[in-house]
């Protein structure tokens, strides 16, 4: 991509490692453990088919409504950096506006039809994507 746009390369030696790893690694931290909170907490799966069965209201979907979400973009964005591609990471925004603008206007309506108030009142309280590791 960056080739076809033209665009330089972000590399910087070092720094590209020692900033894309540990961003990586916290987005498949936050990713894993929101799958992991799903199977034993809501009893269900990231997949439609087999939704979770709970409002998982526990960390970390205390700090983001879309841990699952954030682990991703967070990982996407870790390799762009770790690559040092703008063209990356350029694909990595419009993919997660896509994604945030579809979870946004049909999973959380879904969410609001399954739980009700129980789920409008945590989203009152929650942050969408951003987290608040504050309580």
């Amino acid at each position: 991509v960056d080739r076809w746009l033209h665009l330089p390369g972000l590399s910087a030696g070092v720094f590209n490692l020692l900033l894309g790893v540990p961003v990586i690694f916290a987005g498949w931290l936050f990713a894993i453990w929101s799958i992991y909170v799903q199977f034993t907490i809501g009893r269900g799966t990231p997949i439609p088919v087999m939704a979770t069965q709970e409002l998982i209201i526990q960390p970390p979907y205390s700090y983001t409504r879309n841990p699952m979400a954030l682990g991703a973009i967070l990982m996407y964005t870790g390799v762009c950096i770790l690559v040092g591609s703008i063209g990356s990471l350029l694909l990595v925004v419009i993919g997660a506006a896509a994604l945030l603008t579809y979870i946004y206007r049909f999973e959380e309506q879904e969410m609001v039809l399954r739980f009700g108030d129980a789920y409008l009142a945590y989203r009152q309280q929650t942050p969408f994507i951003i987290p608040r590791f504050r309580q």
